[in-house]
């Protein structure tokens, strides 16, 4: 039998190298769809492609976090809303007062990062606030926050998602560190078309093409090849001499960036109030920034590796741009200045208590322009 079977392999050399290439493409192809299904099962999927943003949030997923860098205890979990916001707890209008919706937009800080739950960003607590301090409207806030945006996303999500999804009535942006940063790094010089925003669209189309029909995304071993070659490509790219090579851009070149950050926020503003709807730009404060800072907190900023010598110079510097520049923007960064307890836990999150404190101080502000 053996015999029989290495003539008929001698006699068709062809047919049985098909055989063997037909094998191991099906055993590579079961291979990668039980690698990617350990892998997916263990991810917390939780983002999604956007064609406007590059990403944004599931409607009504969750997906827990190890405490935001062990600064709370316990896991905490987040969870997204029916348009993949960030929850808000939003209760019932018992008064039957009229309502408004308030949608707040910004990064990380928005999103919640450092807060123990979702009842306790400052979305949450500036709709409790709102609510125990006036008897004239219902106020419900939406929290429009994603861990990464900076204005030029913040802007294409409300023209192309939020005002659609929510009408909101009154639109806030707490931003401004997210900025600075891609400033400091040399993002945001030339135009409104920034090269940041075009990195952006690049992402886009090549998620766009990965959408589409080819061979990556229709064979799992496409998939699994595509992502090892992404995560090879970023471990390299996050291990070389980037911090020995980085240069700060000149106070020149800053400055043209942030006049770029704040004609987005001057046009955001100009749409918002087109519509008729009521626009609050607030600056957000920055451990770097006025606050005379605990131990604790200084311990904290040293562990982040963002940030590099030179760094707390630059925010500065573009603090007091921003805040000399233009006239639209609402400078809260004093809200801790006089505070001697930890509320930051690194150079631009804050805890439970910080979000109260900011929640108050633009509760206020709204309602005396309400």
């Amino acid at each position: 039998m053996e015999k029989n079977k290495n003539s008929w392999l001698k006699q068709n050399p062809k047919k049985a190298l098909i055989f063997v290439i037909v094998f191991l493409l099906l055993f590579i192809e079961v291979f990668s769809f039980f690698i990617l299904k350990i892998y997916d099962n263990n991810k917390q999927d939780y983002q999604k492609f956007d064609a406007h943003t590059f990403f944004n949030y599931k409607p009504n997923k969750t997906f827990n976090v190890d405490g935001w860098n062990q600064f709370h205890k316990n896991k905490v979990q987040w969870r997204f809303d029916d348009n993949g916001l960030v929850f808000t707890q939003n209760n019932n209008n018992i008064k039957n007062l009229p309502e408004k919706n308030i949608v707040i937009f910004g990064g990380s800080t928005v999103f919640g990062v450092g807060s123990s739950s979702t009842s306790s960003t400052i979305a949450s607590l500036l709709h409790k606030i709102l609510n125990e301090k006036n008897d004239k409207y219902f106020y419900k806030v939406h929290n429009a926050g994603v861990r990464g945006y900076f204005s030029y996303q913040e802007f294409n999500r409300y023209l192309n998602d939020i005002r659609h999804q929510i009408d909101p009535d009154i639109v806030i942006d707490l931003n401004g560190r997210n900025d600075v940063y891609l400033a400091s790094k040399g993002f945001l010089q030339k135009n409104f078309d920034t090269e940041y925003s075009k990195q952006l669209e690049k992402n886009v189309e090549l998620m766009k093409s990965l959408n589409q029909s080819n061979l990556i995304t229709a064979t799992n071993s496409g998939k699994l090849a595509y992502r090892t070659l992404r995560k090879v490509k970023s471990y390299f790219s996050n291990n070389g001499n980037i911090t020995a090579e980085y240069t700060f851009p000149t106070n020149t070149n800053l400055e043209k960036s942030l006049k770029n950050y704040i004609l987005i926020m001057e046009t955001f503003k100009f749409a918002v109030e087109k519509e008729g709807k009521k626009f609050f730009w607030f600056l957000q404060p920055v451990a770097h920034y006025k606050k005379d800072l605990t131990d604790e907190e200084k311990r904290r900023i040293r562990l982040n590796p963002n940030i590099q010598d030179g760094y707390e110079e630059k925010i500065k510097f573009s603090y007091n741009f921003i805040t000399n520049y233009n006239k639209n923007i609402i400078d809260i960064t004093d809200s801790f200045e006089d505070i001697k307890e930890t509320l930051y836990i690194d150079d631009c999150h804050f805890n439970d208590k910080g979000n109260e404190i900011l929640a108050n101080k633009m509760a206020d502000i709204l309602l005396k322009n309400q």
